[in-house]
């Protein structure tokens, strides 16, 4: 039996409304899971009824306030409730899935991007932090196996970065080709994203797949994310 199975973690951009780009970038992905955030009610609507064929497990919340989520499977959905990491945070998801003969629990993830106060020369990662330390929370002891993806707006020389790394493995650091970076991307379609980021290509990795140890990573790589201001990672995962 095969025991690897390929996720996706992609941020869709709450303005995008390049839903042909988008859908292309998730199919030609190919993966097997696929993490969703800032999923607005066009895009749920919009990919979920084009990518149905290939994905018929969906668990999507999506709003307008940048904060929906969901999660398309190719397996199915034993359960899937939302999860708030802070009061005004960003709609997460917990979901178990049935994969081949085991079952796999899965977190999407959006923590909150942190602050800049240009008027008091401050950068403020608290409220980021503090989800962090509260999704590690949860975390520590949660029975395997266990995976971890989204946009974590973290780099990995954060303390938020720190405290998941001590109980989860990082994909990309532990397989990834090519570039990491993931912020800011110009899309190719859609709206444009983030004007004031006159910058080429992406400079930070803040969008992540973790797991846990009893999952090894084989490969990772970023995707194509058109239609966002992300590109997506994927990762292509085995049970140890």
């Amino acid at each position: 039996m095969d025991h690897t199975f390929t996720v996706m973690t992609f941020n869709l951009f709450a303005l995008n409304r390049g839903f042909d780009g988008a859908a292309a970038s998730i199919a030609g992905a190919d993966a097997d899971i696929v993490a969703l955030q800032e999923l607005s009610q066009q895009a749920a609507h919009a990919l979920g009824e084009r990518l149905s064929p290939r994905y018929p497990y969906q668990a999507l919340r999506p709003d307008e306030e940048l904060s929906g989520g969901g999660v398309l499977s190719r397996f199915p959905v034993v359960l899937e409730e939302p999860l708030r990491l802070s009061e005004r945070g960003h709609t997460c998801q917990r979901l178990v899935l049935a994969l081949p003969g085991r079952q796999l629990h899965c977190f999407n993830i959006h923590l909150m991007a942190p602050r800049l106060r240009p008027w008091l020369l401050r950068y403020d990662p608290s409220q980021r932090e503090a989800e962090a330390a509260a999704l590690a929370q949860r975390l520590a002891g949660h029975p395997g196996p266990l995976i971890v993806m989204g946009d974590f707006n973290m780099t990995d020389r954060s303390e938020a970065y720190r405290r998941l790394a001590h109980l989860l493995g990082d994909s990309f650091r532990e397989a990834g080709s090519g570039p990491g970076r993931t912020f800011p991307h110009f899309a190719r379609s859609g709206v444009l994203p983030l004007p004031r980021w006159p910058v080429p290509l992406p400079i930070i990795r803040i969008d992540y797949v973790f797991h846990s140890p009893d999952i090894t990573a084989r490969h990772a790589h970023r995707g194509d994310g058109d239609g966002s201001d992300h590109l997506p990672v994927i990762a292509t995962l085995a049970f140890s």
